[in-house]
């Protein structure tokens, strides 16, 4: 399911006044759009976050395998938008696998590691994998072209099978 900026920024407002509507009305805090020029339509985004190197980038995990990148600007538009990471190959897709997690090493400006966290298909087996990967050294300081977000191969840590069959026979993904 791709979703769009605005519809993914919707879904967090009526979350936002679900939960702290008493809150903010107290308060008179309102929800506006954070990117209002971003039209693209990400695809099944899992998660939104930074890198913690001063670079004021933003990064929109896509649970498909895909991490995409952008200035943290309100002005940004839609060429602004690069490919930081492009794993799908190795993604195994469903309801709660794919492409889950991204973190930031806390010295990512100077080592540019950062590490995924995704589901693959290890010999038959699904298998929950935590990877570090290192960032090209073009990626940790401006938004670059596609071409230049090249990483390293990843080291695979934490490797973990998650199949397992439930009561009814059926494959399920735990972790």
């Amino acid at each position: 399911m791709k979703l769009s900026v605005k519809c993914v920024n919707r879904f967090f407002q009526g979350l936002f006044l679900l939960f702290f509507a008493q809150n903010a009305a107290a308060q008179n805090l309102r929800v506006a759009d954070a990117f209002p020029n971003l039209t693209i339509l990400f695809d099944r985004p899992v998660e939104f976050t930074h890198a913690g190197d001063f670079s004021d980038r933003a990064f929109v995990v896509e649970q498909p395998g895909v991490i995409r990148v952008f200035p943290n600007n309100p002005n940004v538009t839609d060429g602004q938008v690069a490919t930081f990471l492009d794993i799908r190959p190795q993604i195994v897709l469903g309801n709660e696998t794919g492409l889950l997690g991204l973190a930031f090493d806390p010295a990512f400006a100077t080592n540019r590691h950062f590490y995924v966290y995704y589901t693959r298909n290890q010999n038959g087996q699904l298998q929950s994998v935590v990877s570090r990967f290192t960032a090209s050294a073009g990626t940790r300081t401006k938004p670059t072209r596609p071409a230049n977000c090249c990483c390293s191969p990843s080291t695979s840590l934490l490797p973990t099978t998650t199949a397992a069959k439930s009561p009814s026979g059926r494959t399920d993904s735990c972790t």
